[in-house]
This record gives structure tokens, sequence and C-alpha cells, in this order.
């Protein structure tokens, strides 16, 4: 699984939310830019862990603060 395929798995979830096919970029905040509130950010964990088959502790998900680090800890993960 390479970075882009973990991006596009990541930004279709998150399109999920928007409701939109809005162009997603990793230096996009999860809060500030895309509206996600912790409920959301910890439903985007669980479905990232069910697809990567990876385990994401509740403090790290409660750190994601970027688009860019939700896709860089799965990769790392993978490795």
């Amino acid at each position: 699984m390479n970075k882009e395929q973990v991006f596009s798995f990541v930004s279709s979830v998150l399109s999920d939310y928007l409701g939109s096919e809005e162009v997603l970029k990793e230096d996009m905040s999860l809060r500030n830019d895309l509206g996600l509130d912790s409920l959301d950010t910890i439903d985007l964990a669980f479905k990232c862990e069910r697809k990567f088959d990876i385990q994401i502790p509740d403090d790290v998900v409660e750190n994601f603060s970027t688009v860019g680090e939700v896709v860089q800890y799965i990769c790392a993960s993978k490795e």
C-alpha cells in the first residue's frame, strides 16, 4: 500500500463527511478546514484501522490535526 493509495482512501472517507468531492490536500486541518469533530476523527481512525489492518492508539487519534498526519501515520504503521 503506497502513500497515494492511503491518501485516496482517507480522502474518500473525508468526502463522505463533507458531502462533496472537495479537493483535499495533506496540509488541510481536520477540524478547522474540514469541520470534523472528535467523534468524526475517531470514526475516521476506526475506518482506517479496518481498511489497513492496524491499531491507532486513542492518544494518537486525539493528536491528529491534518490529513497528512493521518496518511503519514498509516504509512509508517504499514512499513
